[in-house]
């Protein structure tokens, strides 16, 4: 690099000041760079969501048995995968390493049928050669809450089928609060709630701890988003 050193009178100090470029030269070089810029096409709304989002495709094969998935449909606008049983899901999981179904994940889609999670659970169960089943993984998120006030939560469950307790309305108070100042780590409906203050347990366990808390109120909540792109 060209640099030019100024001394003062006495000589006692220097400075390095930065190459003295031409007029004309600087603007070759202004037009040089202009032509090297490259830029990146903005993401389509559609794309960006996807990508927000962790979803992926399993193929299950007949030949590998039944898909063996116990889906809890207690909210029937979110399946979920409650237990995974032998079958050809274990099989998937077996051969895959990167996108292996788990418990929690939710169902979006059966050999391109959408819809509640009867409907899911009836395509499932379709007689097929091959099972095409779109996958959302949710998003955990830590949710702390000073009380005291009200939570401003409808929760519900079912003893018999729900894996957790899933959020069925958001009403003002503390949630809503923490959501309106944390939109980046907000909730929403459908929601599961799997721990409270650190603790996991049946859903009865959990919604118990939730009414017993005297002050911090720690929630570790799954996250899905409701419509998930195609």
């Amino acid at each position: 690099m060209f640099c030019c050193c100024v001394a003062d009178e006495k000589g006692e100090n220097s400075i390095a000041l930065p190459p003295v470029i031409p007029e004309q030269d600087q603007q070759d070089l202004q037009a040089s760079e202009k032509a090297f810029v490259k830029t990146t096409p903005a993401m389509q709304p559609e794309e960006a969501a996807t990508r927000m989002l962790d979803i992926f495709t399993v193929i299950l094969r007949q030949k590998d048995g039944p898909h063996g998935l116990q889906i809890d449909g207690t909210d029937p606008d979110c399946a979920l995968v409650r237990a995974i049983k032998d079958g050809a899901v274990a099989e998937w999981n077996k051969i895959t390493m990167k996108n292996r179904v788990k418990v929690f994940d939710r169902i979006v889609e059966v050999n391109g049928t959408k819809g509640q999670a009867p409907d899911l659970v009836k395509a499932l169960a379709a007689d097929s050669e091959s099972t095409s089943i779109t996958i959302q993984r949710p998003s955990e998120r830590q949710v702390k809450l000073q009380k005291p006030g009200e939570i401003g939560v409808i929760l519900n469950y079912k003893k018999v089928g729900s894996a957790a307790p899933w959020i069925s309305n958001i009403n003002a108070g503390l949630l809503s609060q923490w959501n309106q100042e944390r939109p980046e780590h907000a909730v929403q409906t459908h929601d599961r709630i799997v721990a409270v203050n650190g603790a996991k347990g049946a859903p009865e366990e959990l919604m118990l701890k939730m009414k017993e808390a005297t002050s911090t109120l720690d929630l570790s909540i799954l996250h899905y988003a409701v419509d998930p792109p195609a």
